[in-house]
């Protein structure tokens, strides 16, 4: 993540591949913005929470929901209420994000390409919708919006296979693709590619390259120049960690972006703005 130290060190936001808060968002988008991503850790803390049973993640994400509906009170939310200024249609992307961690406590694999882009439409891209509609953006940018979130969160999600299956029993490859390639899900968990699981990657890279291509062709049509940098900054970031998984075993070991990695991508983001 691409953020100021300052930024940092009062958000105490960890880093991560991809800019939540970067250089180029205005002061007065900073706060919204770290309040949806605190809002949306502490929601992923819960779902992801190896120590309680589904249906005990379900009842502590009700506290959520409740408080988003009104009737509650939680702290992330109240937070996020509190940045947002009480709007409705900022807040509705929470719910969006929320229902994404639900559906993750009784939903674990994905039949085909749609399915799991259907997931995505609430595990990912309300965060896009809400830089959007924070920045008054007309609704016609969802659907570069869409396919950037989506293109980062099939990438991303991709590199974390092994540890998804085998510490959440969640996979998010299509079964269909893992079929495709004649991979099955035990494979996900050796320490190794194969020749059979690097094609079955590759093939969900070229996926996820893909939506944030088309994501970049609508790009232009971002009124404010900062937001767009924003959004060019996000792209770059997620076709050079593709660029790098293609190249690494990720079973072996973690890929991310390092130093050098996101100073390349801010210097393409600022050259195509």
């Amino acid at each position: 993540m691409i953020i100021d130290n300052n930024m940092a060190e009062n958000a105490r936001i960890p880093r991560e591949d991809f800019p939540i808060l970067s250089i180029f968002l205005d002061r007065r988008a900073r706060a919204p913005v770290q309040a949806l991503y605190k809002f949306a850790r502490a929601g992923d803390d819960i779902a992801d929470d190896p120590l309680k049973t589904a249906d005990q993640r379900q009842n502590d994400l009700l506290i959520f929901r409740q408080a988003l509906a009104g009737s509650g009170s939680q702290p992330q939310v109240d937070a996020l209420r509190f940045a947002v200024n009480g709007d409705e249609k900022l807040l509705r992307h929470g719910a969006a994000l929320l229902t994404a961690f639900e559906n993750d406590q009784h939903k674990t694999r994905f039949t085909d390409c749609a399915d799991l882009e259907d997931y995505y439409r609430f595990s990912a891209n309300p965060v896009g919708r809400f830089l959007a509609d924070l920045y008054g953006q007309d609704a016609n940018i969802y659907q570069y919006t869409d396919a950037l979130c989506t293109g980062l969160g099939l990438i991303t999600n991709l590199r974390d296979c092994g540890d998804d299956l085998r510490d959440l029993d969640r996979i998010y490859i299509p079964l269909a693709l893992l079929d495709r390639h004649g991979v099955n899900e035990a494979d996900l968990l050796k320490r190794q590619q194969t020749t059979a699981l690097k094609a079955l990657f590759a093939a969900q890279l070229a996926w996820g390259s893909r939506k944030i291509t088309t994501a970049l062709a609508g790009a232009t049509q971002i009124r404010s120049k900062n937001l767009r940098r924003h959004f060019y900054l996000a792209a770059r970031c997620g076709l050079r960690l593709a660029r790098k998984m293609r190249r690494r075993d990720i079973l072996r070991q973690k890929v991310n972006l390092h130093g050098g990695d996101m100073a390349l991508c801010l210097l393409s983001a600022c050259w195509r703005t």
